[in-house]
């Protein structure tokens, strides 16, 4: 949600596939977090004073657009889902733009039991979300769920035990 008193709204017209850079810090940290988005929508804008109004700018990761785009038919036959997510994420979900790679790191926790599985023109997500679904822990064995999500420190193939265990999230 942004608060808009300079009239940016209308000065540069947000049409919806804009490339946005935020920067910002929080107070009493020394995080500073940088994210690359590409806007989708606005929506909820109001005036609530003569020179103020607020909208609320929707944006995903330029790996997210990418990858509605990208139809996977692919199979992989006897590997470990942390092998087939290792091969996956360099072929299908890195984002290249004009021979500049912006690398999100990728965190891969160990798996059992090696998997044959086919993708019939799904997105990267949906593969990557099946994957998970039928994996399996090294460490946790069976009952903890695995997830496969990104966030804005990059990519996450890992169980919900060990997304908890994690001090950063």
């Amino acid at each position: 949600t942004i608060q808009d008193s300079i009239g940016l709204y209308s000065k540069l017209p947000i049409l919806g596939e804009e490339t946005i850079y935020i920067k910002f810090e929080t107070p009493g940290t020394d995080k500073l977090i940088e994210l690359e988005a590409s806007v989708y929508r606005v929506s909820d804008r109001q005036r609530i004073a003569n020179n103020s109004q607020y909208y609320v700018l929707h944006f995903v990761s330029k790996e997210f657009i990418t990858g509605l785009q990208t139809p996977v038919s692919r199979s992989y036959k006897d590997l470990l889902p942390n092998e087939i997510v290792e091969e996956f994420y360099d072929e299908y979900v890195k984002y290249e733009d004009y021979q500049l790679i912006q690398e999100k790191p990728i965190e891969i926790e160990e798996m059992t039991e090696k998997q044959w599985v086919v993708f019939p023109t799904w997105t990267p997500e949906k593969c990557l979300n099946y994957l998970a679904s039928k994996s399996v822990s090294e460490e946790y064995y069976e009952g903890e769920p695995v997830i496969f999500f990104e966030d804005r420190r990059g990519f996450h193939f890992r169980t919900m035990r060990q997304l908890i265990w994690d001090e950063d999230v």
